[in-house]
């Protein structure tokens, strides 16, 4: 059995879109998905991962700090609960926090964050930057939420080029310099278009022009079919019950409302969607939206996913 069958198969999944809902997504899905920050534990380089007493200590800080900071308001009178024991795999969770809510603190290779050697979180996220990739292709398969699809991918890519300390949104960015790149110049290339990028003040692939960046390695033919692939200039316009939608061709338009999702084609023309009805079972009806996935692999969302349309937006 593959990796990818076995991922499909187990409670991974849901454990994956679990841990980055506690970093990434606003509370209006929780009840939707019910899932609990899990990776973590369900990862065997990250629920083993072995650290100094002096790490534990900071690690342990950071996650009560991220755990403060994502939590819901209460609405009750009654004491705050003692803080939960630690579980396997909560440091390493608290090393995904630091990536991906203080991804300065990576910027440039340092040898240490925060105290901790850098190196002892290396196979962490390594091995969660693989899933959380795998996670963010299948949004146009339909095999999992959209939304999950979306911010999973653009995580995958921030904790991919920590070293340049990108924020969220980045990710669509960094796919496209990775597509300017041919394989072996990926290293190289990618950072140095990266920070031109950024020195322009450019914080996504949206831009007008037709002609090449310097550090792009693709040919003039080539550099313009990537650009067809790209989700600029896709529309979405969701009102009530449907969605006006824009989308090139060989795009995947996804529709949600709760948890029940559909999945349709884009032509490049305008048309007019109806979102799923509501599902009597489905605790979280009206918790809709849409998002377009290109055949490239750029994707777009509405609403709070509009925060991944671009760094810093």
């Amino acid at each position: 059995m593959t990796a990818s069958m076995e991922y499909r198969r187990s409670p991974l999944r849901t454990a994956v879109v679990g841990f980055w809902y506690g970093l990434e997504a606003p509370g209006v899905l929780a009840s939707m998905l019910g899932v609990n920050p899990l990776l973590s534990t369900r990862l065997p380089a990250l629920g083993q991962a072995p650290f100094t007493d002096r790490a534990r200590t900071a690690l342990r800080r950071v996650l009560r700090e991220a755990d403060q900071e994502h939590e819901q308001p209460r609405e009750t009178d009654e004491p705050a609960r003692d803080e939960p024991k630690p579980v396997a795999g909560d440091l390493a969770r608290a090393i995904l926090h630091l990536v991906a809510d203080r991804p300065g603190l990576f910027r440039g290779r340092p040898g240490y964050v925060l105290g901790i050697p850098v190196d002892c979180m290396t196979g962490i996220l390594e091995e969660a930057q693989r899933y959380l990739a795998w996670l963010g292709a299948q949004g146009p398969l339909g095999t999992v939420h959209p939304w999950a699809a979306v911010a999973a991918g653009d995580l995958a890519q921030r904790i991919r080029w920590r070293a340049l300390g990108p924020g969220r949104g980045a990710g669509r960015l960094l796919w496209m310099c990775e597509r300017m790149a041919t394989a072996p110049l990926v290293p190289d290339l990618v950072p140095r278009m990266w920070r031109a990028a950024r020195a322009r003040g450019v914080d996504a692939p949206d831009w007008s022009g037709t002609t090449p960046p310097g550090d792009c390695a693709l040919p003039p033919d080539r550099y313009r079919a990537l650009l067809a692939e790209r989700a600029t200039g896709v529309h979405l316009d969701l009102r009530e019950d449907r969605l006006r939608v824009a989308a090139p061709p060989g795009s995947v338009i996804r529709l949600w409302n709760g948890a029940t999702t559909t999945l349709h084609s884009g032509d490049g023309e305008a048309t007019t969607l109806l979102l799923p009805p509501d599902d009597p079972s489905d605790n979280s009806p009206g918790n809709s939206g849409a998002a377009v996935f290109t055949r490239g692999g750029d994707r777009l969302g509405t609403g709070w996913l509009g925060a991944y349309a671009a760094l810093g937006r």
